[in-house]
């Protein structure tokens, strides 16, 4: 596996590579730096009081009702009990059938970053920690998988937070995915686990068996923040925001200073919360309609009914969790940045913030297809153009006249003195030769060139095809593959070890 700097090819925004290399400019929307050493001082300066971590102990217990626990999950949740215990948090929404591949590499960083803080600091514990996104109600952004390049959707109606949509029609689109792989056994195995996990009455808790299937043995804890017991002790943010307006002024101070030389994420609302019911997750504003839900007493009464936004939800998390480090992909990380001083005016404390790692996966005689081309695996991060030229030179070497050209503006340049003694009114007329000559010689060039790609024209088509599968339609493969378009040389031990080992705050090559 080859592991590199996503900086030296540019696949963050300006945002997140001037993050990654710590700028100044940057200093006063974070509170410790992106880095194991961050961590540890996070771990230093974070509270979390023990009636807290009773109300979580009990509640992840509840939530495990009903799934086959595995010993290293039971011990994590019961650890959470202890005050030198912290989570190392990742999130994401219920994707069906576990959604994109970058989701399951934003658990295995929170896994391997808990080992490495485990080995750093043997008298603390670090549980890693998969945060379900259920109260999010855009269906449309989960109801789809690419297999192959093909869409394959969960049609259904409901409406609401996804969470707590029933699983009724998935069963039936993964007996319509199994035709896809009668002959990978490993691919129908994965398949049989997920057919049972989708019996569950919720999405939520169906992708909760899924992901602990996944990664139960690695001891991740997987939470689900709908919960009244959990939003009980949100509920003086939730008034605050609701009631007092407290947090749009903040976040939209810190949104303008970070948008003068960035591109910023979300904008804050006057309220930053939804109301739930049964089948509706609905924007609460300022409208009489809602004149009953934004009283305090209601608030408190029932705050399993009140779902945060995306500014509020970062908040929520750091109150019920005895979090260090949040990791999320460059857009997650870019809306936290955002939020620093809202966090302070809630006396929430601001966590470390890492930017998940990232890979793209090759199958093995894909590689080798690779190997004979000349190429290595890691020239695929490059451009299409940029790979073929490289081909080209490889087969023929470089073709240049700059030699030829100098040579030619030299010649130029001697005939235009000569005139000047001559006649001033012939330089034009020269400049024009010097030009039309220098024209020439490139159009020759680009001739050329193209005479040399239409003879390995079909390495060059390979090339393009081998492209496309990591990059479809230049978007990362980790951004369009699911878990079954890969199943088949997935090594998730492999991986895991391999984000254990790499230093860099970017992507893997394997």
């Amino acid at each position: 596996m080859l592991s590199f700097n996503p900086l030296d090819y540019n696949f963050y925004p300006k945002l997140i590579q001037d993050y990654l290399v710590g700028n100044t400019a940057l200093k006063e929307f974070y509170t410790f730096e992106s880095s194991i050493q961050g961590i540890v001082e996070a771990t230093k300066k974070r509270q979390f009081d023990a009636e807290k971590r009773k109300v979580l102990v009990d509640e992840l217990t509840r939530q495990y009702e009903g799934v086959d626990i595995v010993g290293a999950v039971s011990e994590n949740i019961k650890l959470l009990h202890s005050e030198n215990t912290f989570t190392i948090t990742t999130g994401h929404q219920l994707g069906i059938f576990t959604g994109p591949l970058y989701t399951l590499y934003k658990v295995m960083t929170v896994i391997s970053h808990c080992k490495k803080m485990k080995a750093k600091i043997p008298d603390k514990n670090f549980i890693p920690v998969f945060w379900l996104a259920s109260e999010d109600h855009d269906l449309e952004e989960i109801q789809s998988i690419d297999l192959f390049g093909k869409k394959q959707s969960w049609q259904t109606i409901q409406k609401g937070a996804v969470g707590r949509m029933d699983c009724e029609g998935l069963p039936e689109l993964l007996q319509h995915i199994r035709i896809l792989f009668a002959n990978d056994a490993k691919a129908l195995e994965w398949i049989s686990e997920m057919e049972i996990a989708y019996q569950s009455k919720t999405l939520s808790s169906a992708t909760r068996k899924i992901v602990h299937r996944l990664f139960g043995d690695y001891g991740l804890v997987i939470i689900d923040a709908d919960s009244p017991v959990l939003k009980e002790q949100f509920v003086e943010v939730m008034k605050q925001d609701i009631c007092e307006r407290k947090f749009e002024p903040i976040i939209q101070n810190q949104t303008e200073k970070l948008g003068q030389h960035y591109k910023t994420q979300v904008n804050p609302r006057p309220i930053n919360f939804f109301y739930l019911n049964a089948n509706n997750r609905e924007r609460i504003t300022d409208d009489a309609t809602f004149d009953e839900i934004r009283k305090p007493e209601n608030i408190v009464a029932n705050p399993e009914n009140y779902s945060p936004n995306v500014c509020m939800r970062p908040m929520y998390q750091e109150c019920i969790l005895p979090n260090v480090c949040y990791v999320g992909g460059p857009s997650e990380i870019a809306y936290w940045l955002q939020l620093k001083e809202a966090f302070i005016a809630a006396n929430i404390s601001f966590p470390v913030l890492l930017v998940r790692n990232s890979v793209v996966l090759f199958q093995p005689n894909k590689t080798a297809q690779i190997e004979l081309l000349g190429l290595e695996p890691i020239d695929f991060l490059e451009e299409e153009k940029k790979i073929t030229k490289k081909y080209i030179k490889l087969q023929l070497g470089e073709i240049t006249f700059d030699t030829e050209i100098n040579a030619t503006s030299e010649a130029i340049e001697s005939i235009k003195k000569q005139l000047k003694s001559i006649d001033l009114t012939l330089l034009p007329q020269a400049d024009l030769i010097q030009k039309n000559m220098k024209e020439a010689i490139l159009n020759l060039q680009k001739k050329i060139e193209k005479v040399r790609m239409q003879k390995y024209e079909q390495a060059l088509s390979k090339i393009s095809k081998l492209r496309a599968e990591l990059f479809p339609n230049n978007i990362p493969q980790e951004r369009v593959s699911n878990l079954l378009s890969v199943i088949a040389f997935f090594d998730k031990q492999a991986l895991l070890q391999a984000f254990e080992n790499n230093n860099e705050k970017g992507f893997l090559v394997c």
